[in-house]
């Protein structure tokens, strides 16, 4: 694909916000994705999606079946055989799971340059 960005910079995208859009919305109801293991919330250079959206579009179901151990309401992590695992399943999965994985997959990418795993921090 294009080369990111300087920063990282994710573009405009529909269904996750960067850190500080969801610092502006005032709001905690959302899943953050974190780079590396989990060292507290909501990072610079995390992404969050809204709880009503991983919600509507069953992503507890989707990651549950790759990530026994996921809990929507702790901290999961997820490494890059997992992650090959989850965009696997975007054949068989809702259009929405497949939107947001895809909206995800640059962030993943960038991530794991550096990270062996991301977290999933619920709720």
């Amino acid at each position: 694909g294009a080369p990111a960005a300087a920063g990282g910079g994710m573009g405009l995208m529909e269904y996750l916000v960067t850190e500080s859009q969801r610092k502006a919305s005032r709001s905690t109801c959302y899943i953050e994705f974190q780079k590396g293991q989990y060292h507290g919330c909501w990072q610079e250079d995390s992404v969050s999606l809204h709880d009503d959206l991983w919600t509507q579009n069953h992503l507890s179901v989707l990651f549950g079946r790759v990530l026994p151990d996921f809990d929507f309401y702790g901290i999961t992590t997820v490494n890059a055989a997992q992650w090959e695992e989850l965009l696997g399943l975007v054949r068989e999965c809702e259009p929405g799971q497949g939107a947001i994985l895809a909206e995800l997959a640059p962030w993943v990418e960038d991530c794991f340059r550096e990270h062996e795993v991301f977290t999933i921090i619920g709720m």
